[in-house]
């Protein structure tokens, strides 16, 4: 082999092997973020929207228990509402801790700060029900003020979602973008590569 054949062979081979660590560094690299947004999404985005679910789910369980015990002078079904009551304080603390983001904690406060204020007149109700005082009941659970209150949670629980949503839209399209940018990475890799073979290639 001649001396400038050899060296032409040499620096093909450090190109090539160059090349190749290059491309092992980024795949390397695009694992580990792409691992990482994975295991965000399905730790905290999916989780996130399956409790924002069950807010909604609750609140509607708790209104329906309490304004039909109410209509029915039913004081037995406050186990009912009581165990409803729990499930929805411990679904909102799970959010608050998932999303410390302002906008969701802002979300969450709202809405945490109107449904405390619901359980305390659905709480009275209740004791008016104990009382046999059925339509004292009904003008607390029908009455403007409670609607208030009700208004300002589905304001609330409407801003939550949509903060979940975005948040969720972003993660997902962060993955997708990762894997394109991935593809278009070892194309240019590959053609790099072939770049440097042709010229050793004989026709």
């Amino acid at each position: 082999m001649e001396p400038s054949n050899q060296r032409n062979d040499i620096k093909l081979a450090i190109s090539l092997m160059a090349l190749l660590t290059l491309q092992l560094f980024w795949q390397l690299y695009t694992v580990a973020i792409t691992s990482e947004n994975v295991v965000s999404f399905r730790e905290t985005d999916l989780p996130l929207t399956t409790l924002y679910h069950q807010v909604q789910y609750l609140d509607e369980a708790l209104t329906m228990t309490a304004k039909v015990a109410a209509l029915n002078g039913n004081y037995r079904l406050y186990d009912r509402y009581k165990m409803f009551s729990e499930k929805l304080d411990s679904t909102l603390s799970s959010i608050n801790r998932l999303a410390p983001e302002t906008q969701q904690t802002m979300a969450t406060e709202q809405v945490a700060l109107a449904n405390k204020k619901l359980i305390e007149m659905e709480e009275m109700a209740f004791d008016f029900l104990r009382s046999n005082e059925a339509e004292s009941a009904q003008k607390l659970l029908f009455g403007n003020e409670y609607e208030k209150y009700k208004a300002i949670y589905a304001k609330g629980t409407e801003a939550l979602g949509e903060s979940i949503k975005l948040q969720t839209s972003i993660s997902s399209k962060a993955i997708d973008n990762l894997i394109v940018y991935n593809l278009i990475m070892m194309a240019v890799f590959y053609i790099g590569a072939l770049v440097l073979l042709i010229p050793y290639v004989k026709f």
